[in-house]
């Protein structure tokens, strides 16, 4: 696969590759293709090495591709069971807990804050993938940065509307400031 990518590589035809691998063997090849500016979406378990992980632009676990299970809920009125989506979501509580993940995020707001302490959502969200391309926001149960940092209740979120009515951009700011 490794001679392939490379011919491929050379063919100057892609400009990303798509590395779907939970082994460390694949990290060199990873690293080869960002030194040629191809960009690298690496797909792999938890296990993966977290080398692997680093050396991809971006890194999607596939724990959190996976559907929701679902759990089996019995009715007290009838005897029919009834389906409940599991979401997985942390709980602030556990959320806070995580000194990693809360420094991850304050660090992000304060490395794109303006002088009011805002930062864009979005460029947090960029800047987090590019420190760190295994991080995702759904391994925590939310399916957005926005969501995540809401969940924490450690950031105020302001929703404000962009030159289209119909868009909105999603500014952040530490509590704490």
């Amino acid at each position: 696969m490794i001679i392939d990518a490379m011919d491929l590589l050379y063919s100057n035809k892609f400009d990303a590759f798509a590395l779907v691998s939970s082994d460390s063997d694949f990290t060199k090849l990873a690293s080869r293709l960002k030194e040629s500016q191809i960009y690298v979406f690496g797909v792999g378990e938890n296990k993966t090495p977290l080398a692997f992980r680093n050396a991809c632009d971006d890194f999607i676990h596939t724990e959190v591709l996976r559907a929701p299970e679902m759990d089996e809920v019995p009715e007290a009125t009838t005897s029919k069971p009834q389906t409940k989506p599991t979401d997985g979501k942390r709980s602030k509580r556990d959320l806070c807990c995580d000194t990693r993940l809360i420094n991850i995020l304050r660090n992000s707001v304060r490395d794109n804050a303006d002088e009011d302490g805002w930062a864009n959502m979005g460029a947090c969200g960029a800047l987090i993938k590019r420190q760190y391309p295994d991080f995702d926001a759904r391994t925590y149960g939310y399916p957005t940065f926005t969501k995540l940092y809401e969940a924490t209740e450690l950031f105020d979120i302001d929703k404000r509307k962009s030159g289209s009515a119909r868009l909105l951009d999603v500014y952040v700011r530490d509590k704490r400031n």
